[in-house]
């Protein structure tokens, strides 16, 4: 065990960087995924709403489809519904200055579905190489020459 111990590569050429950005990015994990708390879900269903209601005049969602133009929707579009003179933008305006108020949606995230809302999809979900390991399919470098 301690012949591993102090060497440059782990058994099997698994490189220590491999191995410790294996493992950040696991403990990272959860935390990316933890954004279910009620008020970010409030937002997001404010911004949703906002950017429907913008949809026709700005044409957001065509955007989505071509490759060129789907890289210029950012943050930006906020500002540009906010700014807009149209009156056709007034609803989505409004929702977007609820969201600067703090005047979020109430109870967004208590909210039960109804049945007729909910699908049901079964799904077999598996390693994606039957009952071997998709890790033992990697290949890792080699380092030849070592400067210390």
């Amino acid at each position: 065990m301690m012949n591993h111990a102090f060497n440059r590569f782990l058994p099997n050429d698994v490189g220590w960087r491999n191995l410790f950005e294996m493992v950040i990015v696991s403990a990272r994990k959860p935390e990316f995924f933890q954004l279910s708390h009620p008020l970010y879900e409030a937002v997001e269903l404010m911004l949703v709403d906002a950017l429907i209601e913008a949809n026709d005049y700005l044409g957001i969602s065509l955007h989505a489809h071509d490759p060129e133009d789907f890289w210029k929707l950012d943050d930006t579009i906020i500002k540009t519904i906010e700014t807009a003179p149209n009156n056709e933008l007034k609803k989505a305006k409004e929702i977007i200055q609820r969201i600067r108020r703090r005047e979020l949606y109430k109870k967004s995230s208590e909210v039960l579905p109804k049945e007729e809302d909910v699908a049901v999809s079964n799904v077999k979900i598996d390693l994606t190489r039957g009952k071997d390991n998709p890790l033992e399919s990697i290949k890792f470098f080699k380092v030849i020459t070592c400067f210390w």
